[in-house]
């Protein structure tokens, strides 16, 4: 069809990495464990802590700070020691 495009929707459920995988012959990624922070959680993390005493000055809402929004990613990622 010369001129013509047609917008395809693709969806990859569970069932079907699962299967992309197995014929690739790849095993699922391993999950981090549990409040281990992310890459761009560390890259902040390593911002804030060079920034020293003085702190960072980022204007963002609260919350925010060293370009990373702490607020929901610090209750998540935290484990609980009660």
């Amino acid at each position: 069809m010369r001129g013509k495009s047609e917008l395809l929707s693709v969806k990859l459920t569970t069932t079907g990495r699962a299967v992309a995988r197995a014929g690739l012959g790849e095993l699922a990624p391993k999950k981090p464990p549990k409040g281990q922070l992310k890459p761009r959680q560390w890259e902040a993390l390593c911002t804030a802590y060079q920034a020293g005493e003085l702190g960072l000055d980022s204007g963002l809402t609260f919350g925010d700070y060293a370009g990373f929004s702490w607020g929901s990613s610090l209750n998540q990622s935290i484990p609980s020691y009660h």
